[in-house]
This record gives structure tokens, C-alpha cells and sequence, in this order.
């Protein structure tokens, strides 16, 4: 058995994001919120990303708290959520991550539509 999809936990009271991963690929590590990088271009918001595009996020080195709590000296990153059909999707999902951490839940309305964990090939 083995996971098949990385687990992102956003935490609002400690200012962390949480990445669960197996041991061997990082295990579980710690970061600062206030350190996240999103690899997001305000101007590509009219861009068709013909491939798709995810949201990056990541981690300079220094940054990075192991599961004990240990400051390590690797830098991070991580794909964050579904495959966005273009810049204006992108955008938005990163937006709805930042005012969540940043201003709270009541600024992040709730998704009108939950996707399923199940992996249909079509996602």
C-alpha cells in the first residue's frame, strides 16, 4: 500500500502548514505560513494553461521544521491541490488559501462543491 496523494494541513492558530508525507520521500515536516512562497503570477490570471498547472508552494532552506521539531537546512515545496485549467483558476485557489490563513474562516467561503477522494481518471 502506499499514498496516493500528498496530505497538506493548513493550520490558522500555529501559523503552520503541515505536509504528511511518507518517510521516504521527506516524512512529516513543519513550516512557518509566513514563509510560504506560491509560485503565482498576477499577470498570467488570462492565461489557458494547456497542460494544466498545479500551485507550488514552497520553503527556503532554514525554514524547515522535521517532525520533531528539529530546524533542518533543506528547502521544500509541494504541489497544492487539483490541476487548474487556467491562470484565473490558479489564482483564485491561491487566494482562497491566503485568506484563510490570513484572515480567517468567515473570509474563505466553503467550496460549493466537494470532490470526491475517490480517484476517478477523469480528475
Amino acid at each position: 500500500f502506499t499514498a496516493r496523494r500528498l496530505i497538506v494541513r493548513f493550520n490558522r492558530i500555529t501559523r503552520k502548514v503541515y505536509l504528511l508525507r511518507p518517510k521516504n520521500i521527506g516524512g512529516i515536516v513543519a513550516l512557518d505560513w509566513d514563509k510560504t512562497q506560491a509560485a503565482v503570477d498576477p499577470s498570467m490570471r488570462h492565461e489557458v494553461l494547456p497542460g494544466g498547472g498545479f500551485l507550488i508552494l514552497s520553503w527556503d532552506a532554514g525554514t524547515v521544521y522535521d517532525a520533531d521539531g528539529k530546524l533542518t537546512d533543506d528547502f521544500d515545496g509541494t504541489f497544492v491541490g487539483r490541476t487548474a485549467r487556467n491562470g484565473a483558476e490558479l489564482l483564485a485557489f491561491w487566494e482562497y488559501i491566503r485568506r484563510y490563513m490570513e484572515i480567517g474562516p468567515e473570509a474563505a467561503p466553503p467550496p460549493k462543491k466537494l470532490l470526491s477522494k475517490t480517484p476517478w481518471p477523469w480528475l
